[in-house]
């Protein structure tokens, strides 16, 4: 008995052991990984044989079948299947690849490929361990473990392991996605590799960037090293690289500044420089080479506007006036293969993102905001086809390291992502759609019939708007967009479709479709109009424009004829989304079928449609030309004739002839007519008529009306006219006083717009985008940064418009807040030509030349096309920075860049920039040849830049050549004799002076202002009127004091009069923007500038007063003159004294 029991013991004992020592399922997966790893899988000799084989015993443990194609000689590819109950079903396809990218040894802890074990912090070091072997190897071992627990699939899983990923997949899934094999899975949805993240969060990749290799060639003459000579291929090179780098910068700051992510943006890397004569020791030295070369990885996202890239490189990163060419070693698209950016949808209409997002949930995960991959994988060729493809990698709280030295992953982190996958593929697997009915939540739909003849229809829907079919995705032909699952042939003959996408079936017309559950009926409905009709109009009312444009031509073709509602819709999206000739296309489509004449009164409105498309495309003539061959007209054909003439520039007079042939026609002129026709009055004579007539007929107490009248005389300088408009009508209209305040504003009057805005507010209104867009531009044209600032917080509940955001930024930079007018720029929602034009502008008045000229670069890489505005602000940057080359080929590049003709203010730009720079021959000679006549504003920029240099016989010429177009013009008389001043010909300065007082001219004196808690301080230079004088003087003389420390010794050459030292150091004393800066000082506040306004250029003595008072007193002083802001800080100036 004893014996038996001790026989037990030692038996329990031994099986405990066993137990014991067996290893646990988590460490055997470990252990199978770490296997995986040890494979030298590194291009450019990857071990594709040893790892296939490790991979097929590893299949044939988790019970899936394999299969290997080699697409290309020498390149495994490993296709793995589990097949589930109902092959009939889409599959999915779970993608990895082999190959792994070559590693420094020397440069690792651990060898690369020992898959060494840090027992202390669990991580795993190895080449692949996170790109990607953990991705595939986590499939097979989710799969085991629910192969083990006896899960069934529903669909097929199809598990690939794919070789010369990392060497662009060109012997690996680009040929197969093309093969055979491929097609007959019947893939509805891949999963590739993601990246690791450092946060709690994973990542998941909807799309990602193509990637652009080319090659950049300079050619140019050789010479010797000591020579200095234009043209030789490295400065040809230089030029190139440095258009380039300021792309670069202004793509990288997006991503800096945290605006967007790595992946939202073009990023262009340099790849290698190859220039210069090898020797065996270096290069040849003394030697310029005749040819230089870079290379360049451009990576592109599928949001890029890749044309305007294109266009970049050829004219300005490679352009053939500079000897340079470029070659593509790789070029991508970013588009699939139907024409549509390759990317996947994480949103409702793409029911494979919300299970996704619903898998990882589950398994106690949480995704991060869907992103574009920043550099390339395999899942570029699925999306290609039209396949909706993840990148994901189950890798939390890990860095990134894929190709870095010591990649690792933790244990705990691949072990948590297989669970991950787990419950991934349990529940793609089970998702049953492409025919079967279930409605898994409120984002599925039932399935429905539909009958084939709206199949057309339908696949010009899918081309226009990207659906994701969740059937074979290939072809266009009727059998490719059949369900595999119908089994009886008579259905597949009877021709039905099966389609399973909510969203395809709101762009149907709902009484096409015929609800079913698991049927194969028809249902039978009463007569409806034809399907294309119904498509058709259902297409116009959902706004979707190109699919609706596209499906004219069937219409015409079938003989039928759509409704005049519907193509009244159309014709609005026309104006919104299309363009002129599409315009045009509809208008011939119209006409030819009877559309504008067949309907009772359909007509009418089918024309006045057309009428008003074509004024809003500014097509007038086409607009006259229909208006005058339509058999009937109404009040709306008329207004919107007169209104469209009224805006035009030029053809005020012929709105004003159409408003007496309308009363001639027997049409009355509405309320929106006269509103119209009101702002074509070009003199007081015929806006009192017109006025008359709007008391006459009693319309002048219309709100828009008596608004239009406040309006017309305020654009005609009639201040009071447009008060008494107001102020004789008792209003309780928003409108109206909205006019009011926008007519003062714009004359000039901003302390009375901000008066008004006041008193409407004690009347009981609240202020509105109309009015606060008023108000922003009152305080840009006064310079009250405060009273800007509080306008911006009734700005906040309009948190998405435009234009008040346009007004906010421009108030910012003409206020020299730089600092707010940035931070808003880039928090905007949207932005248009205006907001980039503004910005760009704004910089470039505040000193900012180079900012603003990156801020250009990155406008045009988001395709933004610039207008004239933008070129001026460009301009400008380029004159005050004393960048004449590169103002150079931005004005001889805009009309074949941007299509802009250079204008008058273009041509000024140039002058000026060339002035400024003190080439004042090559400045006459350019306005010489100018196509335009050069106006007095081109005159007195050259004036203004022949004082700057001294050029007195320069500046009389040009002096002369004003008082040709202005005999009155003050200002170049004064130019001049302060020209001669600075030159001290004190007798031609007289000549000047005593002709201007014979004239009866008087010299604008200086002024300065600051505002001070609401309330504006003036001075006048040399006056001590302000209540505050003699501590203002006191002030003064402390800072002069303290700068004289500094080395500031006054700078009498700037007083312009013939006067001892003493005096001329007594009249600098009291320019006005010193006594500004004193009594800014005396009342200044930490942390916040010192802003002061001028009338006048500042003076040489005045700007190194404001550098050295900013110096001694660490402060910042911003001064605004006519022209610029100067940002006068620890001693230096924004302008780099260049202004």
């Amino acid at each position: 008995m004893a014996t038996a029991s001790t026989t037990l013991l030692l038996s329990l004992a031994l099986l405990a052991f066993a137990w014991a020592a067996s290893p646990s399922p988590d460490a055997e997966a470990i252990s199978r990984f770490q296997e995986y790893l040890r494979i030298d899988t590194a291009q450019p000799a990857p071990d594709y044989a040893a790892a296939v084989a490790f991979l097929q015993n590893q299949a044939s443990e988790a019970g899936l079948e394999a299969r290997t194609l080699e697409l290309v000689a020498g390149k495994p590819l490993l296709l793995l299947r589990w097949p589930g109950r109902r092959p009939s079903l889409p599959s999915i396809l779970l993608n990895s690849h082999t190959d792994v990218v070559p590693s420094e040894p020397n440069k690792w802890d651990h060898p690369p490929f020992s898959a060494a074990l840090d027992e202390a912090s669990g991580r795993i070091y190895a080449r692949g361990s996170q790109d990607m072997k953990c991705v595939g190897m986590q499939y097979l071992e989710a799969i085991r473990r629910l192969h083990s627990a006896g899960f069934v699939p529903d669909r097929t899983i199809y598990i690939t392991f794919v070789p010369d990923e990392e060497i662009g997949g060109h012997g690996g899934v680009e040929p197969f996605v093309s093969s055979k094999e491929f097609k007959d899975m019947n893939v509805a949805l891949v999963l590739d590799e993601g990246l690791a993240s450092p946060g709690e969060e994973y990542r998941v990749f909807y799309a990602e960037r193509s990637p652009w290799w080319l090659s950049i060639k300079a050619m140019g003459a050789p010479g010797h090293g000591a020579k200095l000579y234009d043209g030789s291929a490295m400065e040809n090179l230089m030029k190139s690289v440095e258009a380039i780098r300021r792309f670069r910068t202004s793509q990288f700051d997006l991503v800096k500044s945290g605006e967007k992510a790595e992946g939202d943006v073009v990023s262009v890397n340099f790849a290698y420089l190859k220039a210069g004569t090898p020797t065996p020791t270096g290069f040849v030295m003394n030697l310029q080479p005749s040819e230089a070369e870079i290379g360049l990885d451009i990576r592109i996202p599928p949001s890029a506007h890749v044309e305007a890239l294109e266009r970049r490189l050829v004219e300005e990163w490679a352009p053939p006036s500079h000897n340079l060419t470029f070659e593509f070693k790789q070029k991508m698209s970013v588009l699939d293969n139907f024409g549509k950016p390759a990317m996947t949808p994480t949103d409702s209409t793409n029911p494979w993102w919300l299970l996704l997002e619903e898998a990882v949930k589950s398994a106690g995960g949480k995704l991060g905001k869907p992103e574009i991959f920043p550099a390339s994988t395999d899942a570029r060729y699925f999306r290609q086809i039209g396949l909706p493809a993840f990148g994901f990698s189950p890798m939390a709280n890990t860095p990134i390291l894929l190709h870095d030295h010591n990649e690792f992953l933790s244990k705990d982190e691949y072990l948590k992502g297989i669970g991950i996958y787990e419950s991934i593929i349990r529940t793609l697997a089970t998702h049953k759609d492409g025919g079967y009915l279930e409605q898994r939540n409120t984002n599925s739909v039932e399935i429905r019939l539909l009958e084939i003849d709206l199949l057309p229809q339908l696949v010009a829907i899918y081309k226009q708007e990207k659906f994701y079919f969740l059937q074979n995705p290939y072809g266009s032909d009727i059998q490719s967009f059949r369900e595999p699952g119908l089994a009886s042939p008579a259905i597949c003959s009877s021709a039905y479709i099966w389609i399973s996408m909510t969203s395809l079936f709101k762009r149907l017309p709902r009484n096409r479709l015929a609800a079913t559950r698991r049927s194969s009926r028809r249902v039978h409905t009463q007569p409806r109009p034809h399907p294309s009709l119904a498509i058709f109009s259902r297409l116009c009312v959902e706004g979707s424009f190109p699919a609706a444009l596209a499906l004219l031509p069937d219409l015409a073709a079938a003989g039928l004829r759509a409704d005049p509602v519907s193509l009244t819709r159309l014709v609005k999206l026309c104006v919104r989304h299309g363009t002129a000739s599409d315009g045009r296309l509809i208008h011939r489509h119209v006409e030819a079928h009877g559309s504008l004449s067949h309907y009772s009164g359909g007509g009418l409105f089918v024309s006045n449609s057309l009428v008003s498309m074509y004024a809003k495309f500014g097509l007038l003539d086409d607009a006259l030309r229909l208006f005058d061959g339509m058999p009937e007209r109404n009040v709306v054909t008329w207004t919107t004739v007169v209104a469209a003439l009224a805006s035009a520039d030029g053809r005020k007079a012929e709105a004003l002839r159409f408003l007496v042939a309308m009363r001639r026609d027997g049409v009355a002129p509405n309320a929106y007519t006269f509103s119209s026709v009101l702002g074509a009055c070009a003199t007081p004579g015929v806006l009192a008529a017109m006025h008359a007539c709007t008391v006459k007929v009693g319309l002048d107490s219309d709100v828009f009306v008596r608004s239009s009248l406040i309006d017309a005389y305020m654009k005609l300088g009639d201040l009071d006219g447009g008060r008494r408009v107001f102020d004789d009508m008792v209003t309780g209209d928003l409108v109206v006083w909205n006019s009011i305040i926008a007519g003062f504003t714009q004359s000039g009057d901003g302390v009375g717009a901000i008066e008004l805005f006041m008193r409407m507010k004690d009347a009981g209104f609240s202020a509105n985008q109309g009015t606060l867009t008023s108000l922003l531009r009152a305080c840009t044209g006064m310079v009250m940064l405060e009273v800007g600032r509080q306008v911006h917080a009734h700005v906040l509940k309009y948190d998405k418009d435009l234009i008040l955001h346009n007004a906010l930024v421009d108030m910012y930079c003409k206020c020299g807040s730089l600092e707010d007018a940035d931070a808003l720029f880039h928090r905007m929602p949207q932005r248009d030509v205006i907001s980039w034009s503004t910005m760009i502008s704004g910089l470039a008045q505040n000193g900012k030349s180079a900012d603003a000229l990156r801020v250009f670069d990155l406008m045009k890489s988001e395709g933004v096309a610039p207008n004239r505005i933008t070129m001026v602000g460009v301009l400008f940057a380029c004159s005050h920075a004393g960048l004449v080359e590169d103002g150079w080929y931005y004005f001889r590049s805009m009309k074949k860049l941007f299509g802009i003709q250079p204008e008058r203010e273009h041509h000024n730009c140039m002058v000026d920039l060339l002035g400024r720079a003190g080439k004042l021959d090559e400045a006459v000679e350019f306005i010489r040849d100018m196509s335009l006549e050069p106006d007095s504003v081109i005159w007195r920029t050259l004036l203004g830049a022949c004082r700057m240099h001294k050029n007195a016989n320069l500046a009389a010429y040009a002096a002369r050549e004003i008082l040709k177009l202005e005999p009155d013009d003050q200002g170049a008389c004064v130019l001049l004799s302060n020209t001669y001043a600075d030159l001290r010909q004190w007798t031609d300065a007289e000549k000047s002076w005593k002709a201007m007082r014979d004239r009866g001219m008087k010299k604008e004196p200086g002024r300065s202002w600051v505002e001070l808690e609401k309330h504006v301080h003036v001075f006048i230079a040399g006056e001590l009127s302000h209540p505050c004088s003699d501590t203002i003087v006191q002030e003064l003389d402390r800072l002069i004091g303290r700068i004289k420390s500094l080395g500031y010794i006054p700078h009498t050459e700037f007083v312009l009069q013939d006067l001892a030292i003493e005096q001329k150091e007594d009249l600098l004393k009291y320019h006005s923007e010193k006594m500004a800066i004193a009594f800014g000082t005396m009342h200044a506040v930490d942390g916040k500038p010192i802003r002061i306004m001028k009338n006048l250029r500042i003076c040489g003595d005045c700007h190194a007063f404001a550098k050295l008072v900013s110096k001694s007193e660490g402060r910042t002083i911003i001064i605004r003159d006519p022209i610029r802001f100067h940002h006068f800080q620890d001693g230096a100036c924004s302008c780099g004294d260049y202004w």
